[in-house]
């Protein structure tokens, strides 16, 4: 070696001469989107398609069935009961009950297609498990709703000014005002439903509370407007696809577009991103099977 020079620096015992290294290439954390809730939800499908067919009819028909005996109810009852404030008072009460199972059955729905999104088993004992969470999505339910006909009932207010303004001869002032209320009614209705999209999730999932379900489905919704919206049109053309295939389709299509759903909720609060793992392995307990895997 010349005299003078000298090697380079060498830090914490790494090999001075050793080529630069590369960057490691970060895994991507763009926000996931579209395609990936669809490929995802197509994923678990294929793969769970029995238990999936199988929970969803089996649900569809115990309401179905339900239904009818609620008909039959009513008939007997109208035939039977002579006081019409009696009646009445029964009506509703049958009516209402009613409600509640089909709230509970939907429940039970929801549980089991979590548990099929995180791929794992699904029993008897899950379905029927919505009791505690029962009351507070009924309230979540119906505070949603009324949050919905806050827009619906003002543009229904200006559309009937509208029509007065018809009735004074003033047409194009009256089309123009229709036009861009409902525009406007319509713009605030998707960005609410879509706001508050996860809320029967996280009560169901989190035990979230009424008004703690539809702030924390506000809040982790936030830049997902658009993405939701879309996969609500994902959703719409599975079933349109199950219309057109003689209707015979609607047997695949409505378990899968519930299950997009589901897996939409997941990809939210997992914070997962385009192109990553599936939703399913995001939880503690596939993480830990994971984790003994590699030890």
């Amino acid at each position: 070696m010349a005299e003078g020079s000298s090697a380079p620096e060498s830090h914490d015992g790494e090999n001075p001469y050793t080529p630069p290294q590369s960057a490691p290439v970060a895994a991507s954390t763009l926000p996931f989107t579209v395609y990936d809730v669809f490929m995802w939800s197509w994923s678990i499908f294929s793969a769970r398609m029995n238990t999936c067919l199988s929970i969803f009819w089996g649900i569809v028909g115990v309401n179905f069935v339900v239904d009818l005996f609620m008909i039959g109810v009513l008939e007997a009852l109208e035939s039977n009961v002579r006081n019409e404030y009696v009646y009445k008072s029964l009506y509703i009460v049958v009516v209402f009950l009613n409600y509640v199972f089909h709230f509970w059955l939907v429940i039970g729905l929801t549980i089991a297609m979590i548990k099929i999104a995180r791929d794992e088993l699904v029993s008897i004992e899950d379905v029927t498990s919505g009791g505690p969470s029962l009351l507070t999505v009924i309230l979540a339910w119906v505070i949603r709703w009324i949050l919905f006909g806050v827009p619906i009932a003002v543009a229904v207010g200006v559309i009937l000014g509208g029509f007065a303004l018809f009735d004074l001869q003033l047409g194009v002032a009256s089309a123009l005002l229709f036009l861009v209320v409902s525009s406007a009614a319509g713009v605030v209705f998707i960005i609410v439903a879509a706001r508050l999209s996860i809320y029967w999730y996280l009560v169901i999932d989190q035990g979230a509370g009424v008004f703690s379900s539809l702030l924390e489905s506000w809040r982790l919704t936030r830049d997902l407007v658009g993405t939701i919206t879309l996969v609500y049109c994902v959703q719409f053309a599975v079933f349109l696809a199950g219309v057109l295939a003689l209707c015979f389709g609607l047997v695949f299509a409505l378990p899968l577009a519930t299950l997009i759903d589901t897996v939409l909720y997941l990809a939210i609060v997992t914070g997962a991103t385009s192109g990553g793992l599936n939703p399913r392995f995001s939880t503690k307990e596939s993480t830990q099977l994971e984790d003994e895997g590699n030890e």
